[in-house]
């Protein structure tokens, strides 16, 4: 046998050992990023998930966020949904960060363009959301309803 074939072995061993010891160190951090989330981490992933839900122009499963409580007052009925199904949305544009008051109740402002599907005529309106946190189920609602498609913001 050659010389060298013990050399060989010993370098093919080295990046198996380093590759090892890399997936450790990369598994050990990415479980500390598992921890629980603080309420101003499970607001922005709230805010982001909604959304993207108007987005996409899911108002089914934007209404998901709605606080149960508040649907009394802002009811989501087939009309509205309806109302949502005719409209295409083209852009969401946050226009104040959220804002948590000492009450715990987060509030922001959007604008959403909207374009009639049939029509083709382009809108925006104002969003003004309210959100309330749950310590039960450690999540935020959203107690101001889906959004007023008669709010329209007047073309500058």
């Amino acid at each position: 046998m050659p010389k060298w074939s013990c050399n060989v072995a010993y370098i093919l061993r080295i990046p198996t050992v380093f590759a090892c010891f890399a997936a450790a160190v990369v598994l050990s951090i990415s479980g500390c990023a598992n921890g629980p989330r603080s309420k101003a981490d499970e607001l922005e992933a709230t805010l982001r998930s909604y959304e993207g839900a108007i987005r996409w122009g899911n108002f089914t499963d934007a209404s998901a966020f709605l606080d149960p409580k508040s649907a009394t007052i802002h009811p989501v009925t087939k009309f509205n949904l309806d109302r949502f199904a005719q409209l295409t949305v083209v852009g969401y544009r946050t226009q104040t960060a959220p804002i948590v008051d000492e009450t715990g109740t987060a509030r922001q402002q959007v604008t959403i363009e909207l374009v009639n599907k049939h029509t083709q005529t382009p809108r925006t309106i104002l969003d003004s959301q309210t959100w309330r946190f749950e310590p039960e189920t450690k999540q935020w609602l959203l107690t101001s309803g889906l959004p007023d498609l008669e709010n329209t913001i007047e073309a500058q």
